[in-house]
């Protein structure tokens, strides 16, 4: 029973015969074309690489690059510390407020008013956190102006509702950079650039005056 079932099996046409060669010679051609187009893509991206290389050159792209060395250092414990900022009562820095800005565990301190007694005392002040941070460290005050001003001997005297045009915007804002300056802040938390709604708002006494291409153009 075993013979004729050999003797059918022997009588089939070859795998190999003349359809398979069709088939082998259709998947050849698609290889190359798969090939050509492979090879184009790569001529492609080196270009754009190249291109790339040449970007990253520029001189704008210098403080990037500084700034990820600065970064890359950093645990992932100091890199999310960089997220955060202290603040503390008193106008003495805390023990361990030194200690979390020497670790790079902060970006900075904020400041408030139970801090700053003095132009003199704030200075000193912030000269002592900056010593802890290595020179790094955010100090940053809420010194919009009007109501609303940490620093009770720096500009602007005026709120931003009564900074009546971008002029008197900018003036304002050169006057703050100065104080601030001077003081060791080197981050103000304004301008508030909310646009009050016609009838008075909530900001209204915090914000610029006019439409929100006025205030566009006065908090820049």
């Amino acid at each position: 029973m075993s013979a004729p079932t050999a003797s059918s099996s022997s009588a089939r046409p070859p795998t190999g015969g003349p359809p398979a060669r069709g088939e082998a010679r259709r998947r050849r051609a698609a290889l190359g074309s798969l090939a050509a187009v492979g090879t184009a893509a790569a001529i492609a991206g080196a270009a754009v690489g190249a291109g790339g290389g040449r970007d990253e050159a520029k001189p704008g792209d210098a403080r990037e690059r500084a700034q990820a060395r600065r970064v890359d250092p950093l645990s992932l414990k100091q890199r999310v510390g960089q997220t955060l900022m202290l603040s503390f009562r008193g106008t003495s820095a805390p023990g361990y407020v030194l200690d979390v800005l020497r670790e790079r565990r902060a970006a900075g301190v904020v400041i408030f008013r139970e801090n700053a007694s003095s132009q003199r005392q704030l200075r000193a002040l912030t000269r002592r956190l900056q010593r802890a941070a290595g020179g790094e460290a955010l100090i940053a005050a809420d010194q919009e102006g009007g109501a609303i001003r940490i620093l009770s001997w720096a500009a602007p005297a005026e709120g931003q509702a009564g900074q009546a045009d971008a002029a008197a915007a900018a003036a304002a804002a050169r006057a703050t950079a100065r104080d601030l300056r001077a003081a060791g802040v080197n981050a103000n938390l304004a301008p508030v650039v909310d646009v009050g709604a016609p009838g008075g708002s909530a900001v209204g006494g915090r914000a610029f005056p006019g439409d929100a291409r006025r205030v566009a153009a006065s908090a820049t």
